[in-house]
This record gives structure tokens, sequence and C-alpha cells, in this order.
């Protein structure tokens, strides 16, 4: 898809902004966290917000980026936070700026969460689909614009996942075409699908509101094996992933330049956890969903932190705990 010259104009002052070296940045007195363009992303960035400006007193701004453009910003210390950081997707990403450079710091959210290829349960039912192999000569009936192809969102173009999927479709030997949209534009396609009951098969990840609304189910995949695991970084061809996505691990990540500059908000984010079915309840609240019309996400995250003064009281602690 073409950018308009407009919105290129607009992203590439968003990115010279967070990217350039800022001229007194050692002394910024606030907090930039990288708003993401994923629901839970998005959720615990607004509740980290929250506590930052109303409990520390610290100025924190969410500033829209893209995934590659804010691993360089927080390794620079001109952006802060990552708040929703995704691992093994962004392993390479994690191994350089965490591992090796040492310039970020990851700290534990939750882990456990699965993702993977899903589709309505009834529609597996109906058609005895259980596992991706089982798509194989069905492909068809995923056809969402009447192009004789079936279809599958593999996420937006800019994630990791889109990559990996694109990898596991052709290594299942699949007959799909890949499709590459924003989350928001998927959801909304989604919601239509389900109320027409229409079949439609989709990339997925939990915690999210879908699961929590709909009855769908992940397919099965050969079991994770990392021999089966053969990434190639921005190289899909040389991509080779035969395998189901390991459980995921969600961590916070922050530039380590926090621990002299702003040191309550490096403690606040070393103590950082939030349980994963509280993502799920935060995300439910913030989405237009059956049953449960959208709110303000200010207003969610504000009630959110006011309900959970025992989450609050660990993360404000002041000692800060070991990095895992």
């Amino acid at each position: 898809m073409r950018v308009k010259p407009t919105h290129f104009l607009l992203a590439l002052l968003l990115v010279t902004e967070i990217l350039l070296p800022h001229p007194a940045s050692a002394e910024r007195d606030n907090v930039i966290i990288g708003r993401l363009n994923w629901s839970g992303a998005i959720a615990v960035a607004h509740v980290m917000k929250h506590v930052l400006e109303e409990q520390l007193g610290i100025p924190a701004k969410l500033q829209p980026v893209s995934v590659p453009v804010l691993w360089s910003a927080m390794d620079r210390g001109t952006a802060d936070v990552y708040p929703d950081l995704w691992m093994p997707n962004q392993k390479q990403s994690f191994d350089k700026y965490i591992r090796v450079r040492q310039t970020v710091v990851a700290k534990l959210s939750y882990d456990n969460a699965p993702q993977g290829f899903y589709i309505p349960s009834h529609i597996a039912k109906a058609h005895h689909i259980r596992s991706v192999s089982d798509l194989r000569g069905k492909e068809t009936l995923f056809d969402m614009n009447g192009n004789d192809q079936g279809e599958m969102w593999i996420g937006p173009y800019s994630w990791d996942a889109s990559e990996i999927n694109k990898s596991k479709i052709r290594e299942y030997e699949l007959d799909f075409e890949p499709v590459e949209f924003e989350q928001w534009i998927f959801l909304a396609m989604f919601k239509a699908a389900m109320k027409e009951n229409k079949p439609l098969v989709f990339y997925y990840w939990e915690p999210d509101w879908p699961m929590a609304v709909y009855d769908l189910t992940r397919l099965e995949e050969p079991s994770y094996d990392p021999k089966k695991w053969n990434r190639v970084i921005r190289d899909v061809e040389k991509t080779s992933i035969r395998c189901a996505y390991p459980l995921a691990s969600i961590y916070v990540g922050f530039s380590k330049s926090l621990k002299k500059r702003l040191p309550a908000a490096y403690d606040f984010f070393m103590n950082w956890r939030i349980p994963i079915d509280e993502v799920s309840k935060l995300v439910a609240d913030m989405e237009d969903v059956p049953g449960n019309p959208k709110q303000d996400i200010v207003r969610v995250a504000r009630k959110w932190v006011a309900d959970h003064p025992d989450i609050l009281a660990d993360w404000l602690q002041t000692k800060n705990k070991q990095v895992r």
C-alpha cells in the first residue's frame, strides 16, 4: 500500500523527533513511552503513564512509534519505555540491546502467553479443522474478497510476527494469501465476520478480548522445536519456521538511562509486574466489544489503578528487584 505524502511526512517528523539527539537529553525530566499499535501495549502504556504522573509526579508522554525505531531510541536515551515486549518475537533486538549492548533493561510483566492461528469454533467443528494441516484443501472456505483464494490475516506489515507467519504458511504448504494491515482494521472485519457467522482464519495472541467474548479455536501445530525455528530477520525467503510459537514471555523494556535521570521511574519499572488476566480485562474495557461499549482509556487506566492498591503498592516499592 502506498503512503500518502502527508502521512509520510508526519511519520518522518515523528521518527526524527525521537531519534535525533536532544540538546539536553541528559536533563530531560519526562518519561517517553512508546505508543505501539496493538491493544495490550496501548492498555498497559496508559496505566504506566497514570502511575508516573499521579503517583510519582513525573510527566509522561505516549509517543507513536514503530518497534525498530523504539529500540534505537531507547538505546540512545531519546525514548524510555517499550511497554509490551514480546519474546521470542523480539529475540534479535532483545539480544542486541539488552544482553550485548546493555543499554536497555527488561523486567518480566507476565508469561505463558499463547499465540498462533485461530478460527471460530463453530467453523472448526463444521469442517473438521483442528490443526493447521487440516486447512489444506479448504483454503477457499476463507475467501474474504471473492478472488477464489483464501486469505489469512498475519498481522500488520511492521511486525516481526508477520514475517514469521509468512514463513509458516509456506512451510505448512498452505495456499493462503497473507494479508497485512493494522490490528484495528482487522478487528472491524473480525467483528463483522463473527456477527454474520462467516469463516475466517487469522493470527492472534492472548491475552486479548476476542478470546473472552467469542468461542475461538487455536489450531494445533507441531510443538515448538528450536531446530524447526530458523529465523533470518528481515528475510522471509531465508526464514524457515515449521512449528508452533513457544509460550511467550512479555516484558517491559526501558532505557538504562532512566536510572540516573529519573531513579523513581527506574524503580517503578524494576518493580513492574501485571497478571495476564488483568491485561485481558483492561483491553476488554478499552475496546468496543459486544456487551461492553468502548470506554475512555484514560478513565479505564485510572479506575484500574484505584481498584488494585496491592499491585500499586508493589510497583511503588523503592528497593529494586532483580532483573530476570
